[in-house]
C-alpha cells in the first residue's frame, strides 16, 4: 500500500494541481484583493516579507494568510 506523504502528493495523486507556495507579485495582489502598488508598498514597509529566486519577487502564501489576518475586523476600527 502506497501513502502519501503530505497533503501536497495527496492532491497530486487524487488529480488537483497542488496548492501553491509561493505566488508572484500580481497574484498575491488578486489574493489580497490589492494592487501591485499597494503590495510593493506592503513589502517596503516590511508588513508583507517576499523572496526572491534571480529577479523575480516572490510570496509565500502563508505570508499572505498571515498578513490578511492581521488586519482588524471593521467593527474594531471604532
Amino acid at each position: 500500500m502506497n501513502i502519501p506523504d503530505n497533503a501536497y502528493q495527496a492532491r497530486e495523486r487524487a488529480g488537483r494541481s497542488p496548492e501553491k507556495l509561493l505566488v508572484d507579485r500580481h497574484e498575491a495582489a488578486r489574493m489580497l484583493s490589492l494592487s501591485v502598488p499597494e503590495v510593493d508598498n506592503l513589502r517596503r514597509a516590511g508588513k508583507l516579507l517576499a523572496r526572491k529566486h534571480g529577479r523575480k519577487v516572490l510570496i509565500p502564501v502563508t505570508e499572505l494568510r498571515r498578513f490578511a489576518e492581521s488586519l482588524p475586523f471593521e467593527a474594531d476600527l471604532g
